[in-house]
């Protein structure tokens, strides 16, 4: 590959010298042939600019992919983030349901108290009107 560059350059030489162009402009000429120019103005060698063309091919080649990986996970922390909250409402309701099975406990138990003390005064009640 070094030998190629090394012919295209002397090809270039020839060519420049058969215009009769000034030293200068051909080595401007020739250093234009070995690097681009950046949009600053600056110069970077052709080999940067093949890598950099290589790796924005493959990253658009790959962008779709890369955006449904990121879009599965992002589904998959939102699945998650649903299920902690089902989770957490079911624990709520299960609070709420403890609670009110307590509560129904304690107001059946107050009814058999009730109906344990109301039942000696009905009794006597009944049998004070049976004596009179």
């Amino acid at each position: 590959m070094h030998s190629a560059s090394k012919t295209s350059s002397q090809e270039h030489d020839k060519i420049f010298a058969a215009q009769n162009l000034p030293t200068d402009v051909s080595q401007v000429m020739d250093q234009l042939e070995r690097h681009c120019l950046a949009p600053d103005g600056s110069l970077f060698s052709k080999s940067t600019y093949y890598d950099v063309h290589l790796v924005l091919t493959i990253l658009s080649t790959y962008k779709f992919l890369f955006i449904f990986v990121l879009q599965v996970s992002f589904v998959g922390v939102l699945l998650d983030l649903r299920m902690e909250a089902r989770e957490e409402m079911c624990k709520e309701r299960q609070c709420c349901l403890k609670a009110l099975i307590e509560n129904s406990e304690k107001k059946v138990l107050m009814g058999k108290q009730r109906a344990v003390s109301i039942w000696p005064r009905a009794v006597l009640a009944a049998d004070a009107s049976v004596e009179v």
